[in-house]
């Protein structure tokens, strides 16, 4: 058994070090929304906060905006129109509330990937210098998170995760209103 431990270690270091090693594009982006959430959860462990768990509830929203935003965000000079990035979070959240996810945050990063092995730091690092991004990703009450990464061949990459409190186990139980990082989340405040 420990001889599988310890390979197993190693072939996931692997991954999540090299992500671009003849893995396919897919494979990477796994590696890499695998390894912010790692990233998310040790700057969480600094604080003293609760690690996020992974919901693939959650992973399933953030990657269809992902795709949307694959398909129709063209950063100029490393940034996209103010708002693009959040294009859509209404329905989002809308869509979360259905699945019974309560108090929902997101945040989301683009960019132009260059060394791939990076883009999870350099999404952290982001989100860290943000202070509504910062506030979401270390709010001591979500528990759960889904993230997702795309890595499009034009060399663009788009990193969105979604955060949640759990899921509304009663259904007399309302949550509050789900707010994402950015401007709009400001405006609802």
């Amino acid at each position: 058994m420990k001889f599988f431990s310890i390979h197993a270690v190693g072939a996931l270091l692997v991954v999540l070090l090299f992500p671009s090693c003849g893995l396919s594009v897919r494979q990477t982006e796994v590696a890499t929304s695998d390894r912010v959430l790692t990233l998310v959860n040790l700057e969480r462990a600094k604080r003293g906060l609760p690690k996020v768990v992974p919901e693939p509830g959650l992973r399933e929203i953030a990657g269809e905006h992902g795709d949307f935003l694959a398909a129709n965000v063209f950063p100029q000079r490393k940034k996209p129109t103010r708002g693009a990035a959040h294009a859509g979070f209404q329905e989002r959240a809308k869509r979360a509330r259905e699945e019974r996810y309560y108090v929902l945050s997101e945040v989301v990063m683009v960019g132009y990937a260059g060394d791939l092995n990076a883009v999870a730091e350099r999404t952290i690092a982001g989100w860290l210098r943000s202070p509504d991004h910062r506030e979401a990703i270390l709010n001591k009450d979500r528990g759960i998170m889904g993230i997702e990464t795309r890595l499009p061949a034009d060399g663009r990459y788009f990193v969105v995760g979604l955060l949640s409190n759990g899921k509304v186990e009663d259904p007399r139980i309302t949550g509050q209103t789900p707010r994402h990082s950015g401007r709009e989340a400001r405006q609802e405040r």
